[in-house]
This record gives C-alpha cells, sequence and structure tokens, in this order.
C-alpha cells in the first residue's frame, strides 16, 4: 500500500495505491467555500453554554448546536481539541459562520444512509407489504448500528438488486468518511456531495466520449506529450502575435511595455464620411468585446491604456457605460475615458504572465510547464472545432481519466511518468482541477509519500 500527496496551486492532491489498483482518490481545494452538505472531520475550538465552534480546514471555523453533535459517528462526551465528524446544514452568511450537525446524511437516487439513528426505514407510502418484506430481507445482512437506511417512496418499483448496489455504495462512502482513531489526524474536507448537473453531464458524455474517442486520444496512452501531438507551442506563438485581426476589419495591436500595456484599436475598412461617428462606435465595440480574451489569453495585468477611434459625445457616453459592463464580467476595472478617447483599465491577476510561467528552462531546454498546459489545449480543441465547448471536454477528460484511476495502477504509474502534462479532474460545475504528472529530476515518488490515511473518493 502507497499513498501520495502533493499540492498544486490551491489543491492538494492525495491518492492510495495498492496492487490491486487504486483504492481512493481525493482532491481538497484550500481555497473552497464552505457549501450546504459537505462533511468535515473538525477540531473542537471552543464551546459555550450551547454552542460549540470547530476548526476545519484552510482556518475556516463551523458553529454546531451541542444537542446536535450526538450521533452514531461521535461520542456524546468530548472536550475542546477533539475531533468530530459534522455536515454542513446551513450556508455562512453576513458575519455567521456555516452551521453544522452531527447527523451526517448520504443520498442516493433511493436511499439516505442517517447516522442519528440506526436500522432500516421504509417510507410509510410503498404500502405494498410483500415488497416491504422484501426489502427488509435484502438488507438484513447490510445493516450495522453505525448508521441507519431510510428507503424512499422513489424505490417502492425499482429492483432490488439496484437498491442493494446503492446501499453497498453509500456504505462504502460512510466508511471511507469515517477513519480510524489512530488516523484522526486530518481537518479536511471529507465529503462533498457530487452535483445532480454533474451526473446529467456525465450522462451526456458517455455517448459523446464514445463518438469523440478516436478524435481526442489521450496522449498517456502513446506517451506522447500534448504540446507535440497537438503542435500547441506552434498555435500559441501565433496567438501571442502583436496585431490581432477580427471579421469587419477590426484590429488590435497589443503592445506589451515595461510599465504598462498599451492597445490600439483600429480597422482596414473604410467608411464615408457622413457614417464616421456610428462607425466608430461600432469598431469600438467589437474590438472591446475581443479584448479581455485576449489580455487573459496573455495574462496581462496591471494598467491597460485602450486608444480608441473618436466617437459622437452620445455615443461616447453609451459606449462608456456598455463597457463597464463588458469589462465587470472580465473582472476588468475601468478606470475613467479621456476626452482624446483613452481608456484606462486596470488588472490584477494572482498567475504570473505567460512568458514567466509558460516556459521553463530544463536540462533538455525549454519545456512547457504542466500547470498552464490545459489552458492552452483545451482552448486549441475549441480553436479547432473538434469540441463545441470546453465544458463538454473537461467533463469528458474528467470521466475517462477517473475510470482509469479505478481501472488499474498501470494507469497511474504511467500517468506520474508521463511527459509534462496536466490533466484535469472537475471538481463541481465551477472549479476545475488537475492532476499533476511527478516529473523525473524534479520530484520522486519517494520524495511525495505521505502518511496512508483513508480518503474520500472522487465520486
Amino acid at each position: 500500500m502507497q499513498a501520495i500527496q502533493y499540492q498544486l496551486f490551491f489543491h492538494t492532491y492525495q491518492f492510495v495505491l495498492s496492487d490491486d489498483g487504486v483504492v481512493d482518490f481525493a482532491i481538497y481545494n484550500h481555497a473552497a467555500d464552505i457549501r450546504v452538505g459537505d462533511v468535515y472531520l473538525a477540531r473542537v475550538s471552543r464551546c459555550d453554554a450551547q454552542f460549540c465552534f470547530l476548526d476545519i480546514a484552510q482556518q475556516n471555523q463551523l458553529f454546531i448546536r451541542k444537542k446536535d453533535i450526538a450521533s452514531t459517528v461521535n461520542r456524546t462526551a468530548f472536550k475542546q481539541g477533539d475531533l468530530l465528524y459534522v455536515q454542513v446544514n446551513a450556508a455562512a452568511h453576513a458575519d455567521k459562520a456555516a452551521r453544522a450537525t452531527g447527523h451526517i446524511n448520504l443520498s442516493s437516487s433511493n436511499l439516505i444512509l442517517v447516522t442519528d439513528k440506526s436500522g432500516l426505514f421504509i417510507s410509510q407510502k410503498i404500502t405494498d407489504q410483500m415488497r416491504r418484506s422484501a426489502i427488509k430481507t435484502s438488507f438484513a445482512n447490510l445493516l450495522t448500528d453505525d448508521f441507519g437506511l431510510v428507503v424512499r417512496t422513489s424505490a417502492e418499483h425499482v429492483a432490488e438488486s439496484t437498491l442493494l448496489d446503492e446501499a453497498k455504495q453509500l456504505i462504502k462512502t460512510f466508511q471511507t468518511i469515517i477513519v480510524s482513531e489512530s488516523a484522526k489526524n486530518f481537518q479536511v474536507l471529507r465529503h462533498r456531495p457530487v452535483d445532480t448537473l454533474f451526473n446529467h453531464y456525465c450522462d451526456q458524455i458517455d455517448t459523446y466520449w464514445a463518438k469523440q474517442r478516436p478524435a481526442l486520444k489521450l496522449p498517456f496512452n502513446k506517451g506522447i506529450a500534448l504540446y507535440q501531438q497537438f503542435d500547441l507551442l506552434a498555435w500559441l506563438k501565433n496567438n501571442q502575435q502583436r496585431r490581432i485581426t477580427m471579421t469587419g476589419g477590426v484590429e488590435l495591436v497589443i503592445e506589451e511595455l515595461e510599465a504598462l500595456t498599451v492597445v490600439d484599436i483600429n480597422s482596414t475598412s473604410y467608411q464615408h464620411q457622413s457614417q464616421a461617428n456610428s462607425f466608430a462606435y461600432a469598431v469600438n465595440m467589437v474590438a472591446l468585446s475581443a479584448l479581455p480574451a485576449e489580455l487573459n489569453r496573455r495574462k496581462i495585468s496591471g494598467t491597460v491604456i485602450v486608444d480608441c477611434l473618436t466617437m459622437e459625445r452620445s455615443e461616447q457616453r453609451q459606449f462608456i457605460s456598455e463597457a463597464k459592463a463588458l469589462l465587470k464580467a472580465a473582472s476588468i476595472n475601468l478606470k475613467e475615458m479621456t476626452a482624446s478617447g483613452f481608456l484606462e483599465l486596470s488588472i490584477q491577476h494572482s498567475t504570473p504572465s505567460v512568458k514567466q510561467s509558460f516556459y521553463q528552462v530544463a536540462d533538455r531546454g525549454v519545456t512547457i510547464k504542466s500547470e498552464v498546459l490545459i489552458d492552452y489545449w483545451l482552448d486549441y480543441m475549441v480553436y479547432q472545432r473538434q469540441i463545441s465547448n470546453q465544458r463538454q471536454f473537461q467533463f469528458a477528460v474528467s470521466r475517462s481519466l477517473y475510470y482509469l484511476l479505478q481501472a488499474n495502477q498501470a494507469a497511474i504509474k504511467q500517468l506520474l511518468t508521463a511527459h509534462d502534462i496536466k490533466l484535469w479532474l472537475l471538481l463541481d460545475e465551477r472549479q476545475a482541477v488537475g492532476l499533476q504528472p511527478l516529473k523525473s529530476g524534479v520530484a520522486t515518488v519517494a520524495e511525495k509519500k505521505a502518511k496512508i490515511i483513508d480518503l474520500i473518493p472522487f465520486v
């Protein structure tokens, strides 16, 4: 048995390997928001007459009513410093921390696993006594004093074999959440319910991925690096040119200077003087619509001066109003627009520029850093119209890679020793996180070893 743990940006990756394959896999987002349904192994910080405050990962806190702590997984007697299993049941708001309970509920389509009581509980709306007896008989060997199972009304016409499979999966998830006393040394997120949207997309992706597999070959199958397979260096170079030409003859010229960035808006089209004003407004809007993506692709930050085409005062007011909304959506602050038509923008980025982050000097020459590779890979695939959108491809990769992780250890070993590649796993509908291979000469598996701990599965 071997456990590996490492950090990349704001995420910690942990997985446990055995000779039979991947035992467990988890991703912890250090900057993640606390959500209703999250299960934490939390440490008691302090208590008063009615409430206790609990420390969890990333210096966050929850509060819990004392009467809600007791459950099948928590002792009734506890003191400051003890670890408790809790589930968030109310989100934080204003200055109030998120509220938790010691009663953990894990749901599936037809069942709920609970920890506030033990035994089997069947919905009263299932009135067929033979059906109720059959369910009780099927579940007899699964029940323990550690949890209870609630059979929902939706299970009335579901086959017993399907219900048993659901129950076994819930119990497996429950067992991975609850660690032994000796291993209770992590104040981490133990479980996050999978969003129903994720399941919906995955069902769609199963069919889509089967059709697209020949076109979208995962590189570690043949040991081909992504940047070689899709010629990403050439594509990136083309997309880093200082002059960008768009439809209708609109041009952006981006000059990255030492202290600031200057963007010039031009047009190669000719318009009669009588249409010059409305034409300038249209060109400025087309250019401004494309500007956030171009600045983001170059990871440009700081002060950006945009030289717009001169407009009438009335059109300039309308342009400023629309520009503020457009740029705000891209997290770009529009400071002011001068009478001469210069826009002053302010951009803050936590990531370094492409020149700093995309390349690194190594013994074998200049190679692509895997931290940013996948962004350009997905952009490239969208650019080539091999997929309809980035979201669709993220789900396809995450689904396929997860199956590989579950299937065998050989896939993991090959991934760990692959080229500088970063493949993404989708944590939720908003945030994609990645699995970073260990690079030869940079880190070894031995250097990345961590204590063997029970981890919550990815799904």
